[in-house]
C-alpha cells in the first residue's frame, strides 16, 4: 500500500492485470457462450472501495471503483439476453493477505505493534473483520434464484464499514 507517487510502475501494471483486465478478460470470454443460451450469472468481485477511498490505496481503489462501473455498464448492456451481473464489495476480511497487510503497517508504528489490527477492527459497525465464509455465502446467494430481479447490484459485505 503506497500513494500513486511511491508506487512503482510494475506495481500499478500488476494490479491492474490482475483486478482490472482479469475481469474484463473473463467477461470476455463467458458472455458469449451466455448470450448465445440467453441466460447467465455473472457475480464479480469489487471491493469496498466501489463505494470510498482508503488512504495510500489509490491503484487498487481505481481498480475496484472500475470493477462497479464495469458491473452496472455490463448489466444493462446484458439484461436484454437474460444475464445477470452482480457484484460482491467485501470489506476487511480475515485472510493471511489481510495479516500481511497487518504486519506491514505494523512495522510502520512504533507505538504499538497491533496498531493497524486495532486501527481495522474499530473501523466496523460489527466489531470484527469479515470471514471468507461469509464473502462465499454472499456469492452463493447473488448467484441464486432467490436473487432472481437483481442485476447491476454492487452488494457490500463489509460489516457496515460503508454505511458509516
Amino acid at each position: 500500500m503506497d500513494n500513486i507517487e511511491d508506487t512503482p510502475v510494475e506495481s500499478i501494471d500488476n494490479v491492474l492485470n490482475v483486478n482490472l483486465k482479469g475481469t474484463l478478460f473473463l467477461l470476455k470470454t463467458i458472455l458469449p457462450n451466455m448470450r448465445q443460451n440467453k441466460f447467465g450469472t455473472i457475480v464479480l468481485m469489487g471491493s469496498d472501495q466501489c463505494f470510498i477511498g482508503k488512504g495510500e490505496s489509490s491503484i487498487y481503489g481505481a481498480t475496484k471503483g472500475a470493477i462497479g462501473q464495469l458491473t452496472k455498464s455490463t448489466a444493462i448492456d446484458y439484461a436484454k439476453f437474460n444475464i445477470r451481473v452482480n457484484c460482491i464489495c467485501p470489506g476487511t476480511i480475515d485472510t493471511p493477505l489481510v495479516h500481511n497487510l497487518f504486519n506491514v503497517l505494523n512495522k510502520r508504528s512504533e507505538d504499538n505493534e497491533n496498531i493497524a489490527y486495532e486501527q481495522f477492527y474499530s473501523n466496523q459497525l460489527i466489531k470484527r473483520l469479515g470471514t471468507p465464509e461469509e464473502i462465499a455465502q454472499a456469492v452463493l446467494f447473488m448467484s441464486s434464484k432467490e436473487s432472481s430481479f437483481m442485476t447491476g447490484t454492487l452488494l457490500p459485505v463489509d460489516g457496515g464499514y460503508t454505511a458509516q
